[in-house]
Formats: structure tokens, sequence, C-alpha cells
């Protein structure tokens, strides 16, 4: 198991896990960037951007997000973050388990607290007033949680259902804000995005750049050009990702076999799904499967 200090968190065959089922980081950042690792986890996260704007790129669609704005990510929803421009940005991060809000996921109405994830958009901007009050919980998250005295855990449990009920209520009335709007502020974006849509619902078939090319009337190097500078991902690593992100949950989930499971997920050669796997994720498919479907692995946060 390998540790990332400068995340706070352990490596393992299921990806980087929060430790204590919560992780909260504050960033500035002077000088532009872009995520070095385009990728998917099996938690929850929150990013809220407390200064500046990014380009972030979650599943199939890239959002323009500015200062007050959160960017929700799902388990194993694919995402990277660019620059926009040559600013610098400030940012919190959270990252969390769902069953470390397990005591008010149990109560009545809990199930409201993570509906924005399953059923809403993947951004949520903030109007100026209330992003006093949004910026105030998120300072004082950040506190308990460098701080650590006896009782954050439940200080942080509360705030963050505090947030997370907020993003839930715009969502659902629309107070204000914005949950999920996608603006195609450029055709270029407009075009890749449709195309990682497409990806996402055709990924068993066999689809190349060829295809690609011929299903949308572009240019196969000038589309692996934009695909890369919009989501950071090569065409090939975001088709495998999507298509791996699947077999893990197949592995996972159902009896079905791994030779199935490769050929359902759009792999044709057995050898080349063991391959790319192992690749991906440091072990085999089959060894993945012990290990998901005991107690410890058991992916939980679908």
């Amino acid at each position: 198991m390998e540790y990332d200090q400068q995340k706070g968190l352990k490596r393992t065959e299921n990806g980087l896990v929060p430790e204590a089922s919560i992780f909260l980081q504050k960033s500035t950042v002077a000088t532009p960037s872009s995520m070095r690792n385009h990728h998917y986890h099996d938690y929850y996260e929150i990013y809220y951007l407390l200064a500046g704007d990014r380009y972030y790129f979650v599943k199939d669609k890239t959002y323009h997000i500015k200062s007050g704005s959160f960017v929700l990510i799902k388990p194993y929803d694919i995402h990277s973050t660019s620059k926009v421009n040559e600013n610098g940005y400030e940012r919190y991060l959270i990252s969390f388990r769902k069953k470390f809000l397990e005591d008010f996921l149990k109560g009545t109405d809990g199930e409201i607290l993570l509906t924005t994830f399953v059923n809403g958009g993947n951004v949520a901007t903030f109007s100026p007033e209330d992003r006093v009050v949004v910026e105030s919980i998120l300072s004082a998250m950040h506190t308990e949680y460098q701080r650590k005295k006896a009782g954050y855990l439940q200080f942080l449990k509360a705030s963050l259902m505090q947030l997370l009920l907020l993003v839930a209520r715009y969502g659902a009335d629309g107070d204000g804000s914005k949950v999920g709007v996608t603006d195609y502020f450029n055709p270029t974006h407009k075009t890749v995005s449709t195309v990682a849509a497409y990806i996402n619902n055709h990924y068993s078939e066999d689809i190349t750049l060829t295809t690609i090319s011929n299903q949308f009337f572009i240019s196969p190097c000038y589309f692996s050009r934009i695909f890369k500078a919009t989501t950071g991902f090569s065409f090939v690593e975001y088709l495998n990702g999507v298509r791996l992100k699947e077999a893990r949950r197949l592995l996972a989930k159902t009896n079905m076999t791994v030779s199935d499971i490769g050929d359902q997920v759009g792999y044709k050669s057995n050898t080349h799904f063991g391959r790319a796997f192992k690749t991906a994720f440091g072990i085999s498919p089959s060894l993945y499967r012990k290990k998901a479907q005991s107690e410890i692995y058991a992916v939980k946060d679908e």
C-alpha cells in the first residue's frame, strides 16, 4: 500500500482513499497549472473554487467554473482540471466516503444529502450573498481538520451535512444558483463533450479514431489534439478509462466470467483486456474480483 503524503491519501487496489473516511485541503496556486493525473476514484469529492477560474472536465462535459462554484464528483466519475488563463487560483478540496455520513443518511430525509451527486449536475454556483455562508463553513472545517481537537470528526460531519444540504436545496428550487448547467463557451468544448458522451454510451462497441472521425465528420489528427487539450486525456486513455471503470464494477458486482466482462466492455481479446486492466490497476481482473468481493475490499460507494 502506497501513501501519498502530498494529499494525505493511501493508494490501494481500489484507488486513493481518504484516511478516516474524509480528507480536506485548502490550496493556493500562484502559477497556472493543470491536473497531472486524470483519474477517478471510489469516493465522493467536492471541489470549491474560492478564487480564480478553471476548466473542469467531469465524465463527458467540460465546465468553466469561477469563484463561488462547487464541482461535485461521484465515485468513479472520470475527471480532470486545467487552466483557463495565466492567473493562479485558490480552492478547497473535500474527499469523503458515504460511510462518513451514515448516521445522518439513516435519519429522516437523510437521502437528500447525496441527491445532487446522484440526480443533479456536476456544478453548483452560489450567489455572492450565500458565498459568505458557504466559505465560513469551509474555513471552519479547514481549521478543525488541521487542529484535530477532540470531537473534530463530529464537527466535520455536521459541517459537511450543512454544505450538502445547501447544494441540494439550490438544485431543488433554483434559489439564485445554477446546478449542472453547461455553457459551451466555444465550439471545441461542445464537440469534445458530444464525442465523450458518445464514448460513454458506446464503449462496448469497436470504437477507434477512424469511427469517431466518420461519425462526427472530423479529422482524426485534429480530434486527437483538441480532445487531449480539453480533457487532459488522450482518446485511447479516455476510452480505456471508461471501459475499465465499468469492468471494475462488473467484476465486483456480478458473477459474469472475466472473459465475458472483457468482451462486454469492448475488449475483443481477453489477453488485451487483462493486460490493460493490470497496467491501470496493478492487479489482474481475477485477483481484483477476489479482493473486491471480499468484505475488506467491497465496493460500497457506487
